[in-house]
């Protein structure tokens, strides 16, 4: 079933009637202590919405959706709505208006794709907010480069598929970014850098281990091994959901893999993790930068904390951070506290 998905997917791709043309983008930011309520409107088009932090109610024909932290909504076009931002905490949000082409005959498993639903609702999909935000800022540079209009031509699941929809172009277009990347890691590594960190974004949300060893693996590890060559070690960044390829990271060679994210922003569990690993790579993790250092209480920091900080002795090299960049509005107070904590134990205190 599975893989007569991906084939009936891969052939709508193929089509030369599909397309995407991105027609608005903008940000809606209400902060703490406001209050934001749209009128009831609709577009010829379809709209997306990506909750980067806070909370929003979105009324759609009658309907009343609540939208958190890493979720995201597709309205359909002609699908009157309108949304109110909570004012408490505040709210931010990307929006992207856009047209599809779709080809004329669809399999009846992505009929949806025809807008005949009035909305989908994607809850905790935060593994998509790079791709989002990169629409964002493209639309508004209005960049025509090559890397970037491929990107919104094909669109970002397909350039994950283009080993296996065109092999031949996936060589060439894999060639031309390490021809172009080897030069300037020579220049990094001459300035006299500490370390390097690769950002190798394909997380298991995208694709699963065997796919990552067939295609990926093979050039991680060259480049890797030629950033390392010279001692300089590699911090290499996933984008949260690492458990599925912890059997090719320990291939790899890198010398540190960060972040393994907790739940529900990751899938990572520690414990399990100390399991499986002896010590192919260093380990960053640490605490939810959201749930808990940005929305927790003091207390809630101190004990998760110190929770964590346990389950990473278990570890051989493991280092401690908060998972990702601190959001918007974390209070001062929680980032003490974590800080305090995580510092005590590692003193043995």
């Amino acid at each position: 079933m599975k893989e007569q998905l991906k084939k009936e997917l891969l052939d709508i791709w193929d089509d030369l009637e599909f397309d995407i043309t991105i027609t608005e983008a903008c940000k809606f930011q209400v902060r703490s202590g406001n209050r934001y309520e749209s009128e009831l409107h609709c577009h010829r088009g379809y709209e997306l919405n990506y909750i980067n932090f806070g909370l929003c109610v979105m009324e759609i024909e009658g309907s009343f959706i609540s939208l958190c932290q890493g979720d995201c909504i597709i309205i359909s076009p002609g699908v009157s709505h309108s949304f109110m931002m909570e004012f408490q905490r505040g709210c931010d949000i990307t929006q992207l208006e856009y047209d599809m082409g779709l080809p004329q005959k669809i399999p009846a498993s992505f009929q949806f794709l025809q807008g005949k639903h009035r909305f989908e609702q994607i809850r905790s999909c935060g593994m998509i907010r790079g791709t989002i935000e990169n629409l964002y800022h493209s639309y508004h540079e209005k960049v025509q480069q090559a890397c970037r209009k491929t990107f919104l031509e094909l669109g970002f699941a397909q350039l994950y598929a283009l080993f296996l929809t065109d092999p031949e172009f996936y060589g060439k277009l894999m060639e031309f970014a390490r021809k172009r990347v080897y030069d300037y890691t020579d220049a990094l590594l001459d300035s006299g850098v500490d370390a390097l960190c690769v950002a190798g974004n394909v997380a298991g949300g995208f694709l699963g281990n065997n796919m990552f060893e067939q295609y990926i693996l093979p050039y991680e590890k060259e480049y890797i091994a030629y950033c390392q060559r010279k001692g300089n070690p590699v911090i290499y960044h996933n984008c949260g959901r690492a458990m599925e390829l912890i059997p090719a990271y320990k291939k790899m060679g890198a010398m540190n893999i960060e972040p393994f994210s907790p739940k529900p922003l990751g899938n990572t569990d520690l414990n399990e993790l100390s399991s499986i690993l002896n010590g192919e790579f260093s380990v960053t993790s640490g605490v939810d930068q959201v749930h808990v250092l940005q929305q927790g209480t003091v207390e809630e920091v101190e004990r998760v904390t110190a929770e964590t900080m346990e389950k990473g002795k278990k570890i051989k090299s493991f280092i401690m951070q908060n998972v990702d960049f601190l959001e918007y509005g974390t209070p001062m107070e929680n980032v003490e506290a974590y800080a305090r904590t995580a510092l005590k134990i590692a003193k043995g205190e």
